[in-house]
């Protein structure tokens, strides 16, 4: 984000060099870094060709198809022609900047893009958000050609082309026809061009690429469009929303988002002067931006949706160039590069510290705790519980949610003989309909006569855990638990059900029913727990564990009539003596990160985990 600091040359030079590296870097981390769980239920979808689906248009689970055929079925096959879309991005954002603000601002235009996080990550993951932002970028530059050429009839088949391809990247790209529309009516000369036969054209090839998506959602009651325009928003006010503006400078950089929404005023000034193109970059910005802005807080915060409003940042970086230079008229050369470096190296800096987290996934086991803590494990570990499940041979597997499905599916490569339970999280993601088209929910006499189950127990507090386990112990009365494993430091728990029929083993009686009333502080050295649990064969007992060793047992037998109203008087042998308090001075502790379980057992065998924490102790004697 220099002016004329650097030659034109030495610009050329720099962006080239810079594009490079990154490429490469993307391509490096896309080798070890496993899927995310929308990456893997993309590949699950290009392994089940079909017009659409339930969750996007054909268009990704088509590319992810076609990497896998390029590079085998690995990481990397999966996003290798992401990685080369999320490369060309910040070339198409030069392509568009070239016509309106000249080759100098054009490459300065590439460069600033390498200081958005989020444009610099484009193409790691096997997103829809690649191949939507770079058509998009297309369909503007295109669109800027066709003003300025109204009569070149290749540019309006290009833009419609362009625009067919951006129906099947995603429904967000709805936004940018009706910004073509608002640009177009905005000025008599751009109302004139709607006499001629060219935009009609254009519009007539866009449309083709709309219509594998109509196909798909008239002969599925609408079930995409239904989910993205209305079925995953709350429609009621969120004070989460609100959170919008803090979320996008920290997804941008908080410099570079002040730097890119002064830039309004030279794209502005550019409407001002009747520019061709520069009313539609406007309409674009105020339209993503404004619109996802404006309904945050009545939209699905659920989600990760920090990523929706980027291409309202496109138009923006196409005349950042033309800001500096209004500066440098101001300011000088000198403050003007030093603004405009300070501005660059921070949003460069947080798109390496984003690098250095995504490094560090696959590499997540081998951290010490007080690193892993701060890094998601959603991309790491899939392997590792894939081999334990080869180890069962072909049975079906069932899992409790239809991420873990479709981690497994892509790691055992089978599209056939894996069910989900998930009821919860499928329907949130709008991926319900699609599962239930390829049978991988299981109902009534649709479930297997055996099978094994593989749940990952992390993700549930103990109602839904109780919830899922009376689920397959109704259908699986044999069933047995085969073995459990946990991953980083116990943030993720696995456990390996055999589902068999047979008489009811130990896994499927009643379970350890109960609840921890107090806890203790955070900065409390003296522990203290209280509460209650009851079991039908008895509470054997209660300890606290530090890094799986016994160092305190809980007095247990208090006396607790208000927990023991709510069951029968012969429910239990300990009722209604069923309370208890566990303490525990912490000063006994080695300085560092311990884990503190709370384990309940009963005489039949049960055994509830129901707290866990990672706590720091500072000495001895804290």
């Amino acid at each position: 984000m220099t002016n004329h600091s650097l030659s034109n040359r030495q610009l050329y030079w720099l962006a080239a060099w810079l594009l490079i590296a990154l490429g490469l870097v993307r391509f490096w981390l896309t080798r070890d870094l496993a899927l995310f769980g929308d990456e893997a239920f993309y590949w699950l979808e290009s392994r089940h060709p079909d017009w659409g689906y339930s969750d996007v248009p054909l268009l990704t689970p088509l590319l992810v198809g076609l990497g896998t055929q390029l590079i085998d079925h690995h990481y990397s096959g999966v996003r290798i022609l992401f990685v080369l879309m999320g490369s060309l991005i910040p070339l198409a954002v030069g392509w568009l900047a070239l016509p309106l603000t000249g080759p100098r601002h054009a490459l300065i235009s590439i460069v600033a893009c390498l200081a958005m996080p989020l444009l610099t990550g484009m193409g790691i993951l096997a997103l829809p958000d690649v191949p939507l932002v770079l058509v998009s970028t297309l369909v503007l530059g295109m669109a800027v050609r066709a003003q300025q050429h109204p009569h070149a009839r290749q540019y309006w088949i290009g833009l419609g082309a362009l625009m067919a391809a951006g129906f099947l990247a995603h429904y967000r790209f709805a936004l940018i026809p009706l910004a073509l529309l608002a640009a177009s009516l905005s000025s008599q000369h751009s109302r004139s061009l709607w006499r001629t036969a060219n935009p009609w054209l254009a519009c007539l090839i866009a449309m083709t690429g709309l219509l594998p998506a109509l196909w798909f959602n008239a002969n599925n009651d609408y079930a995409a469009i239904g989910f993205h325009f209305h079925q995953r928003h709350p429609w009621h006010f969120q004070t989460e929303g609100l959170m919008y503006p803090v979320l996008q400078a920290l997804s941008t950089s908080p410099l570079m988002l002040l730097a890119l929404l002064a830039a309004f005023r030279p794209l502005w000034q550019a409407c001002r002067r009747d520019t061709p193109g520069a009313r539609l970059l406007l309409a674009t910005s105020v339209l993503y931006l404004g619109v996802f802005g404006a309904l945050a807080p009545w939209t699905d915060q659920r989600s990760t949706n920090v990523h929706w409003p980027l291409i309202g940042y496109i138009p923006l970086l196409v005349f950042l160039p033309v800001l500096l230079s209004d500066l440098r008229t101001r300011l000088g050369q000198r403050t003007t590069t030093v603004i405009a470096s300070i501005v660059w190296l921070s949003g460069v800096t947080a798109t390496v510290f984003g690098g250095l987290w995504l490094y560090a996934m696959p590499r997540l086991e081998s951290l010490p705790y007080a690193t892993q803590r701060h890094i998601t494990a959603n991309m790491a570990g899939w392997s590792a519980i894939a081999e334990r499940a080869h180890n069962y041979g072909d049975a079906p597997i069932i899992t409790d949610n239809y991420y873990l499905a479709a981690q497994l599916a892509f790691e055992l490569q089978r599209t056939q003989g894996i069910y989900t339970i998930d009821d919860d999280k499928v329907h949130r993601d709008g991926r319900a309909r699609q599962l239930a088209l390829w049978g991988w929910q299981p109902h009534n006499d649709a479930w297997p006569e055996s099978a094994i189950a593989v749940l990952e127990a992390s993700r549930h507090n103990m109602p839904e855990w109780q919830r899922i386990t009376r689920t397959l112990c109704e259908r699986y009365p044999g069933l047995r638990e085969a073995e459990h494993m946990e991953q980083f430091k116990g943030r993720r728990k696995i456990s390996i059900l055999r589902l068999q029929t047979g008489a009811p083993g130990k896994f499927c009686q009643p379970p350890i029913q109960g609840w921890i009333d107090e806890t203790p502080a955070d900065d409390a050295t003296l522990l203290h727990w209280y509460g209650w649990y009851t079991d039908a064969s008895g509470i054997q007992s209660i300890d606290l564990l530090l890094d799986e060793h016994a160092v305190a047992r809980a007095h247990y037998g208090i006396e607790r009539t208000d927990a023991a109203a709510q069951f029968d008087a012969n429910a239990s042998p300990d009722l209604p003596n069923i309370g208890f308090s566990l303490q525990w001075d912490s000063t006994q502790a080695p300085a560092g990160w311990h884990r503190l379980q709370v384990v309940v057992s009963s005489h039949n065998g049960n055994r509830l985990v129901p707290w866990e924490r990672w706590i720091y102790f500072e000495s001895a004697t804290h």
